[in-house]
């Protein structure tokens, strides 16, 4: 029992004891818990703390480091007092008993007591086995069990530590969770500055820039860096490059749009690292990492021509070159010297095109600009400055007193436009101060009905300058710091638009401001044309070893070929535009390529025919005797080799021979000429022509491509004895109005007799009484019109009374209102008959009146071709005056025929037919009077054909008496030197003498012709014989030139109407009779001789050939049928073949003199003259024409000389074509080469100056 009864203390002794034991846990739970709201409530407000330091300002590193570990220390600091040293220090289980005990009241240490029981204390020891100390301690427990009941541990615990601490935390969490609703992305960002106080985090400012982040850009590629202002707004931003070397640059970023900035950079070669900065805040440091790449060092291009052009050495192209013209068929190579490693290139083709994009124009009225209108009255003088200006050279601004400015103005008013309001705007240039920049600007305008002002910025800044002036404000100011345009759209002031703006006032509220360009702007889009590369292909690079590459020079060549082929060869493939373009591309092994190399233009041009200028011969017709030869100059081009030079002859030009080379030229086969200048000869025989002949003879010219070009088509004719072309006619007009009056009679006769019995049809349908009408009413007005005239002259004459003149103006009004009555009346009446005609008649009337009105037409044109011809017979000595008479009376008598075919004016629609028709000649008459003046214009040519062929014979008389006199010279100096004092003859004066004679008889052996040459026609019997072979030679040709002289002289008279003509068969005989009258023997001219008397004046009785012998040399003209007869008979036909060989004769001595004087005066002005043939043997030397000749071999020199290969054949050709004047300093510029610095641009300027030239 008493086991038990202890047992029971104890456990109820343990119970309190551990009660007691639950009350500690609980003071160190709350401690704990306390401890642990202070620590957190510190943590925090540092946090909170530093948080509110960097928002209000941001903290370096340095700080925002020192506020991290401050706040560790901060933690540490409360986590060891406030939670590890409460709860390493733990109270003891008496001094929870004892707070028990004080928290209960009159427990007076029981619970101790109990306490120390349980623990087996000293003072509560061996109370076991006592039961008087058993009942003791039982009721110990006893009692102090029912003071503990209803006892909780948590009644000893002071909680108000905890709340505290608790509330404190609660604060500061409420104060970051206001922070961060209310400050958002920024309150994250500065608590992640400060978590990380060496990041580069930027500062949480309202101020926010953003970055593109990491960039990689290609090695040398340029860069552009945007920064854009996702929060607040800020005037200018920074990009900070940093090097790998620690080295940095500022950059100032341009601003796009507002809170928009961007940077360019040149290409970078190294990586590094940027950030932008701007106001008081940053963003993130990012990398820019440079792509390796390959790096073209140079370029060369060079041309491989075709084979068939026999060019070998390929042509280099410039180093600068933007354009290659190719020939078809031509390889480009390019080569590269690549720096880096490039595993593989590709060429590229490309072709451009023009892509149009619409941009905005804005085109500006400025009112006045760096000075005020010339009118312009101001109060107050204006402020200029030049420091800054929009435009010009000043701006105005306002003064230190920021006073308004204030002008007026009446001549130079500004007028704003009524149309596309829209479209047009007012405008001022302006431009604040950065420093001190206003918030509003006025511009008040006025004109004569009132004004206006408008306001940009804060209306509110200030009241308006005049309560009476409307005030409309426009919009915003610019950002300050640089100039901008602000405008006021014309459609939102109706108030002045239209009216002379006379008046402006211009003020600000504060700061200072620049203005400039007052005025009103439009604006509109136009096309902008940008060319645009698209890819056609691309061709392979191959690299090329030359065994003096190595991996440690870093440097390869790479070769691409690119064949220009002409379209048709493109088989197969799609063709390549003409021009295209190319360019190259290197890759690296990671893919990346190199800089794009600009594309060069790549033109394939076509290797054009040959071209030819032929100088000589210059007509284009010839006549040749047997054995005569012809010069032949030619000057050959080609753009790229010539090949052959041949001449091809057929009968006509559709039918050409093979061409025959000229052995004259000499070819270079490889590489050939492109120029070449040519002199040979022709002649009858070397083109294979017998006499009689006629032919078509080219100079054909072929390229080394094969392609042939022929010269203008050259006609010559081999003439025989009865060939004479026929001679220029010295009036063209009249040939013309011959042609005219020809074709208009035929087109008269034409259905003539028709048209006489349609027109009596006509007009007996039409009646007497409507043509009776038509004639009494032109009486009428022929009347009204004298009537008129006289009444003028009475008014104009001084003498003549009023009354006189009333009288004179009365009777022509009265004669003026019959004829207007009368013509009404005629018209009327004749419509009417008209309209009763049947369709028949109707049809017959309306083609007799088209048939008059095609005959005026043609009357008309033969009367303007006959007045042209007088007008060429005023000018010219060849026409006499009764052929000018007779033209002049063929030109009346036309235009009388037209006045008579003229349609009178008085009349209308039929009335106006009806009277042509009735006025009119006859188809028939017409066709005669166009008869008679085609005989009177025939009859003139005629004559004038007789004319010139009398000049012709009038000129070979002359200088068949010229050539017999030198053989006169010639006998008499052989009989001097033989009869000189008995010495023999020197042999080389001997010898020259001779010769000169046999070349004199052989042309005049020449002139003459197989039919009249002393060889085959016995000459007179001379009167003394000739002893010497040789003399009788020059006896014979002297003789035959004297008679054949004569006649020509005859002929001549009697074509020039001095002599009768003789009759047919007559002329001969006439020569014999003559003859035997006693002409002069030979060497003893007489005062009739030929060559004697007329020297070519042409006047009448002064000395003509055969004046002597013709008593009738004032004789009346020959007529028509004589003129005619004479013309064709068979003696005049034979002496004009003698004038035209003469003529021809003379032209050859003429060009050859000119040759040997110009080849004298090149050579030495010593060797003038040297050469010249014996008395009789060359005309008179021509300085035009020697000076022409020479300009044009000094020309074809020079163009032989000049560097024209950039041109093609044509041009070359075109460049020789122009005067002298204009080529031969364009030539001597070409030849100049200049200073060997600017050949290249000297060459270029030239040839596209001969580019321009017209081909």
């Amino acid at each position: 029992m008493a086991t038990a009864s202890v047992n029971s203390l104890e456990t109820r002794s343990a119970r309190l004891a551990g009660l007691v034991s639950a009350a500690r846990i609980r003071l160190v739970a709350a401690a704990l818990a306390a401890g642990l709201c202070l620590a957190a409530f510190l943590a925090l407000a540092w946090l909170a703390g530093g948080i509110l330091l960097d928002l209000i300002a941001p903290l370096p590193v340095l700080l925002r480091t020192a506020v991290f570990g401050g706040w560790w220390i901060a933690v540490a600091t409360a986590l060891s007092v406030f939670v590890a040293l409460p709860g390493w220090r733990r109270p003891l289980l008496d001094s929870v008993a004892l707070r028990i005990e004080r928290a209960l009241g009159g427990i007076q240490n029981r619970l101790l007591t109990v306490l120390d029981l349980h623990r087996g204390g000293a003072a509560t020891r061996g109370w076991k086995g006592d039961s008087a100390r058993e009942g003791l301690v039982e009721k110990l427990v006893e009692q102090t069990e029912t003071k503990l009941v209803g006892f909780a541990p948590g009644r000893v615990v002071r909680w108000w530590p905890l709340v505290r601490g608790a509330g404190l935390a609660a604060a500061v969490v409420a104060l970051l969770a206001g922070m961060q609703a209310g400050l958002g992305e920024r309150f994250a960002v500065t608590l992640d500055r400060l978590l990380h106080p060496t990041a580069d985090i930027p500062p949480a400012t309202w101020l926010q820039l953003a970055s593109p982040g990491e960039i990689e850009v290609l090695q040398g590629d340029g860069l552009e860096i945007k920064g854009k202002v996702t929060r607040g707004s800020v005037d200018g931003v920074d990009l900070v490059i940093s090097s790998a070397d620690g080295r940095s640059r500022r950059e100032p970023m341009r601003m796009e749009a507002p809170g928009l900035f961007s940077a360019a950079l040149e290409g970078l070669d190294a990586d590094a690292t940027y950030r932008l900065e701007g106001g008081s805040t940053w963003t993130k440091t990012h990398a820019i990492h440079i792509l390796k790449r390959p790096v073209i060092d140079t370029v060369s291009r060079v041309v491989r021509l075709p084979e068939y052009m026999r060019i070998d050495t390929p042509r280099p192209v410039s180093d600068d070159a933007v354009r290659i013209d190719v020939p078809q068929g031509s390889t480009v190579d390019f080569v590269a010297e690549v720096i880096g490693g490039a595993t593989s290139g590709t060429l590229k083709i490309l072709d451009r095109k023009l892509e149009t994009t619409m941009v905005e124009r804005i085109d500006e009225r400025v009112w006045f600009e760096d000075d005020l209108p010339r009118d312009a009255v101001a109060p107050t003088p204006w402020k200029w400055t030049t420091s800054h200006a929009a435009g010009g050279l000043r701006a105005f601004t306002f003064g230190f007193d920021g006073r308004p400015l204030e002008m007026r103005t009446r001549l130079e008013p500004l007028v704003l436009p009524k149309e596309s309001l829209d479209d047009r705007a007012l405008m001022v240039m302006v431009r604040s101060d950065a420093a001190d920049a206003p918030t509003r600007l006025s511009m008040q305008l006025a004109h004569e009905g009132g004004g206006l002002e408008l306001v940009w910025g804060d209306d509110a800044a200030g009241p308006p300058a005049d309560l009476r002036v409307p005030r409309v404000v426009v919009g915003p100011l610019p950002r300050a710091g640089e100039w901008a345009r602000v405008t006021a759209a014309l459609s939102a002031l109706p108030q002045i638009v239209g009216r002379p703006i006379t008046a402006v006032t211009f003020a600000i509220d504060k700061g200072r401001m620049l203005l400039d360009r007052p005025g009103w702007m439009e604006r509109s889009m136009q096309p902008l044309q940008q060319p645009v590369d698209h890819s056609l292909g691309e061709l392979p690079l191959r690299r090329k070893y030359d065994g003096g590459e190595t991996e440690a020079s870093g440097s390869t060549t790479w070769l691409g070929e690119l064949s220009v082929a002409a379209p048709a060869a493109d088989s197969g493939a799609t063709a390549r535009p003409n021009p295209f373009w190319a360019t190259l591309e290197l890759q690296s092994a990671q893919g990346h390529p190199s800089r794009p190399l600009a594309p060069v233009e790549i033109l394939a041009t076509v290797d054009r025919p040959p071209s030819l200028v032929v100088e000589e011969p210059q007509a284009e017709s010839l006549s040749l005797l047997p054995g005569d030869e012809v010069d032949v100059s030619v000057l050959v081009f080609d753009d790229w080799g010539i090949d052959q030079v041949a001449f091809v002859v057929g009968p006509d030009a559709e039918h050409l021979g093979d061409p025959v080379a000229i052995a004259e030229v000499p070819l270079i086969h490889r590489p050939p000429e492109s120029q070449l200048l040519v002199s040979t000869t022709i002649s009858s025989d070397r083109l294979g022509l017998a006499p009689g002949n006629t032919a078509i003879w080219k100079l054909a010219v072929r390229d080394t491509k094969g392609q042939w070009a022929q010269s203008r088509p050259f006609r010559i004719m081999v003439l025989s004895p009865q060939e004479v072309p026929p001679p220029s006619s010295p009036l063209p007009a009249l040939d013309e109005a011959l042609r005219e009056a020809t074709q208009a009679l035929r087109l008269a006769e034409k259905n003539e007799d028709v048209l006489d019995r349609k027109r009596e049809e006509t007009l007996r349908a039409i009646g007497e009484e409507p043509l009776k009408a038509l004639d009494r009413a032109e009486e009428a007005t022929a009347a009204a019109k004298q009537a008129a005239t006289v009444a003028a002259e009475k008014a104009a004459d001084p003498q003549a009374t009023l009354a006189e003149q009333a009288d004179a103006a009365t009777a022509a009004s009265a004669e003026q209102q019959k004829a207007t009555e009368q013509t009404a009346a005629a018209q009327q009446q004749t419509d009417a008959a008209a309209a009763a005609l049947a369709e028949p008649a109707k049809q017959d009337l309306q083609t007799l009146d088209e048939y008059l009105e095609r005959r005026r037409e043609d009357v008309g044109q033969v009367a303007a071709r006959l007045d042209a011809a007088v007008e060429q017979a005023k000018s010219s000595s060849q026409v006499a005056d009764s052929q000018r008479e007779q033209l002049a009376a063929a030109a009346e008598s036309a235009r009388d025929l037209q006045k008579s075919l003229q349609p009178s004016p008085q009349f209308q629609a039929e009335a106006a037919k009806v009277d042509r028709l009735a006025d009119a000649p006859k188809p028939s008459e017409i066709a005669n009077r166009l008869e008679e003046i085609a005989q009177q214009a025939r009859a003139v040519a005629q004559q004038l054909d007789a004319a010139g062929k009398s000049q012709q014979l009038e000129s070979l008389a002359e200088d068949l008496a010229r050539r017999a006199n030198a053989l006169d010279v010639l006998g008499q100096q052989r009989q001097d030197l033989q009869a000189n004092d008995g010495q023999p003859p020197a042999a080389a004066t001997q010898a020259a003498l001779d010769q000169q004679a046999r070349n004199d008889v052989r042309q005049i052996n020449q002139i003459l012709g197989p039919d009249q040459r002393p060889a085959q026609q016995p000459p007179s019997p001379p009167k003394k014989a000739a002893t010497d072979p040789l003399d009788a030679l020059i006896d014979s040709g002297k003789e035959a030139a004297r008679e054949a002289a004569d006649s020509a002289a005859r002929i001549a008279d009697q074509l020039a109407g001095r002599q009768p003509p003789a009759p047919d068969g007559a002329l001969q005989a006439q020569q014999q009779g003559q003859a035997k009258d006693g002409q002069p023997s030979e060497g003893q001219p007489g005062e009739g001789q030929p060559g004697e008397g007329k020297q070519g004046e042409g006047k009448q009785g002064e000395g003509q050939p055969g004046e002597a012998v013709n008593p009738q040399a004032g004789a009346p003209p020959p007529s028509a049928k004589e003129l005619d007869s004479l013309l064709s008979s068979k003696e005049v036909k034979q002496a004009l073949q003698m004038a035209d060989r003469a003529r021809r004769l003379q032209e050859q001595a003429s060009r050859r003199a000119a040759e040997k004087m110009a080849a004298g005066q090149q050579s030495s002005s010593e060797q003038q003259g040297q050469g010249e043939g014996a008395p009789g043997a060359t005309p008179t030397g021509e300085p035009t024409q020697t000076a022409t000749d020479g300009g044009a071999k000094a020309g074809r020199a020079a163009l032989k000389e000049a560097d024209l290969r950039g041109l093609d054949a044509a041009r070359r050709a075109a460049i020789y074509k122009l005067p002298p004047r204009v080529r031969d300093p364009l030539l001597e510029g070409m030849r100049q080469r200049g200073p060997a610095a600017y050949q290249e641009v000297i060459d270029t300027y030239f040839r596209n100056l001969g580019r321009d030239i017209p081909q």
